[in-house]
């Protein structure tokens, strides 16, 4: 699962809308102190995906995702005709046909340390009586939270389970300066350490917003 996100992301052609690095307007010398951080760290993808497990502890989760990958057969078709004597025959060719195919891929995503977690809809609360609560407009304000720009209303890590349906938000760090080369460093054991590839983990996109966009349904009655 090592660097699976890397190149996982770019096979996700129904489930990823891939963005380019956020422009704005002409930086003030007040914001200089805030990009320190926030400049390293560009948009990657947004993924649709089903909740696997949590890792709470981790603050990783574990998603499914819908891929179309190739899938290559052979047919055999007639590619030319060739002439023996007075008759003209078929020539066929075993020929190679590329369909693309469903599939459904786990895939491991860690997130940053200010992950913003958010529901697409408010959390229903009922009545004594088992009845769904109409909230007003005052509740549901405060349910959105301090800032309205945020989409959605308010929610913790902790508020997110297996089969639900979430958005992912995923953002990397922006490269800078020349690819990295594979270090000569050694481990204790003698075996060369892989620097490079702790270096490649750590600039795999991770989440920044995870929206839950819908609860798992509730099970058949009965059980």
């Amino acid at each position: 699962m090592r660097r699976a996100l890397g190149w996982a992301v770019a096979l996700i052609i129904p489930a990823v809308l891939l963005t380019g690095p956020v422009t704005g307007a002409q930086k003030k010398p007040l914001d200089k102190e805030l990009d320190k951080t926030s400049e390293k760290m560009i948009k990657s993808g947004q993924i649709i995906a089903k909740v696997v497990s949590v890792y709470e502890d981790k603050k990783k989760i574990r998603v499914q995702v819908t891929v179309m990958e190739p899938s290559v057969s052979y047919q055999s078709r007639v590619v030319g005709y060739r002439r023996y004597g007075n008759q003209v025959v078929p020539v066929n060719a075993n020929v190679p046909v590329v369909t693309m195919q469903q599939k459904s891929k786990d895939l491991e995503i860690a997130t940053i340390d200010d992950v913003v977690v958010r529901c697409r809809q408010p959390r229903v609360e009922h009545d004594e009586k088992g009845r769904p609560k109409k909230l007003t407009k005052a509740e549901l304000k405060e349910l959105k939270g301090d800032d309205p720009k945020q989409p959605g209303y308010k929610a913790e890590f902790g508020d997110i389970q297996s089969d639900q349906i979430v958005m992912v938000q995923l953002v990397r760090k922006k490269a800078s300066g020349p690819a990295p080369k594979a270090p000569k460093a050694k481990g204790k054991d003698g075996e060369k350490a892989d620097l490079l590839g702790d270096l490649l983990n750590d600039n795999e996109p991770k989440a920044s917003l995870i929206i839950i966009e819908r609860d798992p349904p509730p099970p058949p009655m009965g059980k």
